[in-house]
């Protein structure tokens, strides 16, 4: 069975957040029994404002403490987001003058350089033949 967030797709975001994604699904598998587990939707995963954002549905059947731990296990991973490149994984930043990203030193002066996001390269190259929308520089 698929893990919720690997259901919705890792790729959603840069592959230095992989690491945070999957370590958000062993949580949910904590969490959760396998019943409760195949109800939890990831509606969306996404980075906004220089962090991930793990948009979740579990429905009126879990208990509120379920949802709490739920709730708290997405909290931490966005938390997590804020201090790992989105790029490469290595501790990072958020920074950078017109849209904010969070990337270690590296790929922010990359990004300073060129004037290009850095992942730009790798989004087209999972999206080559697919209508989805870009990474803002």
């Amino acid at each position: 069975m698929k893990k919720p967030c690997e259901h919705y797709g890792y790729e959603a975001v840069g592959p230095g957040w992989e690491q945070i994604l999957r370590d958000l699904d062993v949580r949910f598998v904590e969490i959760l029994d396998d019943m409760a587990l195949m109800k939890l939707q990831v509606v969306q995963i996404k980075e906004k404002f220089g962090g991930l954002r793990v948009y979740t549905r579990s429905g009126p059947r879990f208990v509120e403490a379920i949802q709490e731990e739920l709730r708290e296990a997405v909290g931490e991973a966005e938390a997590k987001s804020f201090k790992t490149c989105e790029m490469c994984g290595q501790p990072g930043k958020i920074g950078g003058s017109s849209w904010a990203k969070t990337f270690c030193s590296e790929h922010h002066q990359e990004r300073e350089l060129t004037g290009e996001n850095p992942l730009r390269k790798i989004w087209e190259e999972r999206n080559r033949d697919k209508q989805v929308m870009r990474p803002r520089n």
